[in-house]
């Protein structure tokens, strides 16, 4: 690094004065100039030389602007075919040579302003302790063309460890890109990873910004490792080779850097195709507040997993949940699991669109446990709490397999709501909400479910314990409602019931499709009202017994054989 001091020359403009005396010569205009710098904007002041920098790129302050003019100076040529991976290294690794770098995170910054064109990759560009910014002229103007077999794009950061298990190579410095495009060379999918970030501990807010940009061909698009304090990405789309589900999510989000924990990801806008999953999640660390706004996945096999380990937060938290997991207004059309959820909690899903692909192949392992499943769900909780689906849009159609529910949850999940969910259902699936057996009663609740329409061979609810509060069953009989606690509201009749021998007319009360008794906790409170009988006038009457099944009316003076109809009330739990 040398530092330039510039001074003014005592010339007098000849334009201005016609003086031939004032008539500089060359050899005077080039000793004056000699070991400055070109002028940014008019202005000559103090700055830093960096060779071999140009006219139009300026170093001030630890930051470089890598405008083209620069990055061909260093020996890229935008062409198509070139590899412009290495000027892009020797810039970044000519930045250590700055000296002044302003708080809180000491490191240069480089923005890279690039052209119009195709910058042909086929060395990894490598980055680690440097706030990184990559600008292009458009997505469909600016494309990064990574070499067919190539071995990826950009890694900023490693997740390299030593011997103890400790990272060693992780960055220090944000990364941010906009207006471009990333391109795989190989049609069918190299193999290797576009984009990698592996952050380091203690970055700055809002350490990644991702905007405006394409994944194209990737079998691997996006690989991000414990980016811990905020993630923008807006405006972006992953589109996998054609016709095959790649094995891969086109984003892989890692949170796995223990005393590092990740907040506030914010995705608007995003759409992937022909990926096993949009998002897949890996949590064996604290990850929390990830929020989805008009966000879609196409021809994979789900939109969002989420496999958050239960000891993601050590000993002190035997069953840690991820919290904050906000869905609006989202579009999946996949094979099934457009939400696979392991261990979150405070997840709503608001609005949206939601349909299944023909001819599923075999569904992704448990996200937790790796083992096989052999049915699948749109929307899949297992050891979570606090779901609220709102409003949500599906269609259950001709392509939809029998090994399909709409909503599942295990015996682990709790508060979950599903609130006017408006089915389209012509196939014939599994069921339309499934509660897994063994778990606690009245964890799970579907309220003023629409069933546009509906297959009469599918059980509106699949409930393996029958200790569920079952609206829609309810509706189908018109015999009365329940609330999200399991408190029911029978309102029915009867007819054509006949006495015992002792004068007892035993009342049944309705019951589950499947036989099992709506009422689960004991004895309710009921109440009854003869509005006919075949003989003359009703004798007295009153509850003789009742239960969570039925209720025992004893009628004065009767012995048997007598036939009445009424209305019946019944309360209870």
């Amino acid at each position: 690094m040398t530092t330039v001091t510039n001074s003014q020359p005592s010339w007098r403009s000849y334009m201005a004065t016609g003086n031939p005396s004032d008539i500089v010569a060359s050899p005077t205009v080039a000793a004056q100039f000699a070991g400055k710098v070109d002028a940014i904007g008019g202005q000559i002041g103090p700055t830093t030389e960096f060779a071999p920098l140009l006219g139009s790129t300026f170093v001030s302050a630890g930051t470089i602007v890598a405008d083209a003019q620069m990055l061909r100076a260093y020996g890229a040529k935008f062409d198509g075919s070139h590899d412009d991976g290495p000027a892009f290294n020797a810039i970044i690794a000519a930045s250590a040579s700055l000296g002044f770098v302003p708080a809180p995170i000491s490191v240069p910054t480089i923005l890279f302003l690039l052209p119009a064109g195709t910058c042909y990759v086929a060395t990894l560009i490598q980055s680690d302790n440097q706030n990184i910014v990559i600008r292009g002229a458009g997505v469909q103007n600016t494309v990064m063309l990574m070499a067919a077999g190539g071995p990826g794009i950009w890694r900023h950061g490693t997740d390299e460890k030593d011997s103890s298990g400790n990272f060693t190579g992780l960055a220090k410095g944000y990364f941010q890109y906009s207006d471009l495009m990333f391109q795989d060379g190989n049609i069918s999918g190299s193999g290797s990873i576009g984009v990698e970030i592996n952050m380091a501990p203690n970055n700055l807010p809002v350490c990644m910004t991702t905007v405006n940009y394409s994944f194209f061909k990737f079998t691997r698009p996006m690989v991000v490792r414990n980016v811990q304090r905020g993630w923008h990405n807006s405006n972006g789309t992953f589109f996998g080779p054609d016709n095959v589900i790649q094995p891969y999510g086109a984003m892989e989000i890692v949170s796995n850097n223990t005393g590092n924990p990740c907040f506030s990801y914010t995705h608007i806008n995003v759409m992937t195709v022909n990926y096993e999953f949009g998002w897949d999640y890996q949590v064996a660390w604290q990850l929390e507040g990830q929020v989805f706004y008009s966000c879609r996945s196409y021809s994979g096999w789900g939109m969002v997993r989420a496999a958050v380990q239960p000891s993601a937060l050590g000993s002190g938290i035997s069953h840690y949940q991820s919290v904050i997991w906000y869905f609006t207004d989202c579009d999946w059309q996949g094979y099934g699991y457009a939400l696979d959820m392991a261990n979150v909690r405070n997840v709503v899903v608001r609005g949206g669109y939601y349909i299944t692909n023909e001819n599923a192949p075999t569904p992704p392992a448990d996200p937790i446990t790796g083992d096989a499943r052999t049915t699948r769900a749109y929307f899949s909780f297992t050891g979570s709490n606090a779901v609220f689906l709102d409003k949500v849009a599906v269609d259950f159609t001709d392509s939809t397999g029998s090994d399909t529910s709409i909503v599942y949850a295990d015996a682990t999940t709790t508060n979950l709501v599903s609130d006017q969910m408006q089915i389209l259902g012509t196939a014939k699936g599994r069921a339309a909400f499934e509660w897994a057996s063994g778990g606690a009663a009245n964890r799970c609740y579907e309220h003023e479910t629409i069933y546009e329409a509906w297959n009469s061979d599918t059980p509106k609810i699949l409930d393996g314990s029958n200790n569920q509060p079952a609206e829609s069953f309810l509706i189908d009989q018109a015999c009365g409602t329940v609330t999200r606690t399991g408190n029911y509201l029978l309102r029915f009749g009867f007819t054509n019931l006949t006495t015992d021998t002792n004068g007892r007319l035993t009342i049944p009360f309705p019951t589950r499709p499947n036989g099992n008794p709506f009422l689960i906790a004991g004895t309710p409170v009921a109440d009854y009202s003869i509005i006919k009988s075949e003989a003359s006038g009703v004798p007295n009457n009153w509850v003789y017994a009742w239960s969570s099944t039925e209720i025992v009316v004893q009628f004065a003076g009767d012995t048997g054989g007598t036939t009445y109809s009424g209305m019946c009330i019944v309360d209870g739990f």
